[in-house]
Formats: C-alpha cells, sequence, structure tokens
C-alpha cells in the first residue's frame, strides 16, 4: 500500500490532533496556515434536550407579551379600596406548581 510518498506518523498526527510539527513542515514544504486550514476540526455545539425545552418555554412566555390593562387596573382599585382579598389556595397551588417546574427543567 502506498501512502502518496507522505510520513504515516505525519498523516496520523494531523488527522489525531488537526496539526503536523515544524520538522514534519519542512519535510513536506508545507506551512502551518495550509496545514491548519486543511485539517483543523469543525467547532460544534450540543444543546441538551432540557435546554432545548427551556429555550422553547422561553421564547412562547417572551411572546405573550399582552398586558391586560383592564385586569391590571381593577386590582390596582381592589388593593387601593382594601377590597382585594387573594385566594391563598391559588397562590399557594401556583408557587408549588412553579417550583416544581423549575427543579424538573
Amino acid at each position: 500500500m502506498k501512502i502518496n510518498e507522505k510520513d504515516p506518523n505525519i498523516l496520523l498526527e494531523r488527522t489525531l490532533f488537526g496539526k503536523s510539527s515544524k520538522a514534519n513542515e519542512v519535510q513536506q514544504g508545507g506551512t502551518k496556515a495550509q496545514e491548519a486550514s486543511q485539517a483543523a476540526p469543525l467547532d460544534s455545539v450540543d444543546i441538551s434536550e432540557k435546554a432545548r425545552t427551556l429555550q422553547k418555554l422561553t421564547q412562547l412566555v417572551s411572546a405573550e407579551t399582552e398586558v391586560r390593562t383592564e385586569r391590571v387596573l381593577a386590582l390596582q382599585k381592589e388593593i387601593e379600596a382594601g377590597t382585594y382579598q387573594p385566594n391563598a389556595e391559588q397562590i399557594a397551588e401556583k408557587l408549588v406548581r412553579s417550583t416544581l417546574l423549575d427543579n424538573t427543567l
């Protein structure tokens, strides 16, 4: 088997590390920039499923920017008048669900 007159050690080094030593460059007559462009491994990013889900949820929440002005004004009036009576059970339930959701994601 012929390897195009190149040293197999150089090919192995280039394949494994994406570069070759200075002595090998001189032997081949190549430059470091040429070798780097030919043998440099590509960068990659792997996003976990959890991160993808969190990203989708964040996009959905940010898309829901609708403010119910009438509801906000009504609540402000109730608070100012001292007649606002929040449902403690609903608040506790939403806090627990939110905490569980945060821990799950």
